[in-house]
């Protein structure tokens, strides 16, 4: 059961085929996933989810505006929360069993160039943010307590849904990290602090697995690519290489 974010997060057994640490050696400078749509997604097996007080859902994405895929996911833990967005540009931040609770705001993130996705809950309102500015609101008493044992990055296979593009820097948190109205996206890869509940800085470079820092959990790729990768030249950019 995933709990306060200062303490465990636990795992299906056996517990040593899910944990891994970094391989020492591997590829050097920052690294990015790359996914090709249909078929391509990052999946690991967690045990539930309880978010007390408050959640933060963050990552980095570079899309392409390709027409053959519907939508577009970041994140997708069903029955938990899920962050995506559709073809005409509205992204959407949802909770629950069914997934059709949440909030939604236009700001379309399928340009081919960088973008900082965010989404938080605080004090039973719910909030989404893309490049730090606030696209909706919306009241949301609490999350769904029936979420599933699989955590999706780039896909979302119940709701064939999918990613074509690059992800980079996801982390889940368990407090609002940002201002209400709005803030300056970050410039650089996020930090593990106490209220880190996962974070997938995917510079493995090599491999079919990426690992979480704070806990170990992996995620198995499937048709997903490494590709070099920085965050140094900011949003709207395609941030590709050194």
């Amino acid at each position: 059961m995933l709990v306060a974010p200062h303490r465990h997060l636990l795992f299906f057994a056996p517990l040593a085929l899910l944990l891994a640490c970094k391989d020492e050696g591997g590829v050097d400078g920052p690294q990015a996933l790359s996914f090709s749509g249909t078929g391509s997604c990052a999946t690991g097996q967690v045990s539930s989810a309880s978010f007390d007080d408050a959640l933060t859902l963050e990552g980095w994405v570079r899309a392409n505006p390709n027409p053959l895929y519907r939508q577009h996911v970041l994140l997708a833990w069903p029955g938990a929360f899920a962050l995506f967005q559709d073809p005409d540009g509205t992204l959407f931040f949802t909770n629950g069993e069914d997934g059709d609770a949440g909030v939604s705001g236009f700001g379309d993130w399928m340009d081919g160039t960088l973008h900082h996705v965010a989404a938080q809950w605080s004090d039973g309102q719910s909030a989404l943010y893309l490049d730090g500015e606030r696209l909706g609101t919306n009241v949301l008493a609490t999350y769904g307590d029936a979420p599933e044992n699989t955590v999706h990055i780039g896909c979302w296979p119940d709701r064939d849904m999918v990613h074509d593009g690059i992800i980079d820097e996801v982390r889940v948190s368990g407090v609002a990290r940002y201002e209400a109205a709005g803030f300056d996206p970050p410039t650089a890869p996020f930090t593990q602090d106490a209220d880190t509940f996962l974070l997938f800085h995917m510079d493995e470079g090599e491999g079919d697995v990426t690992v979480d820092a704070v806990v170990g959990l992996e995620l198995s790729l499937k048709k997903v690519e490494w590709v070099p990768f920085t965050l140094s030249a900011g949003v709207g950019t395609a941030a590709e290489g050194e």
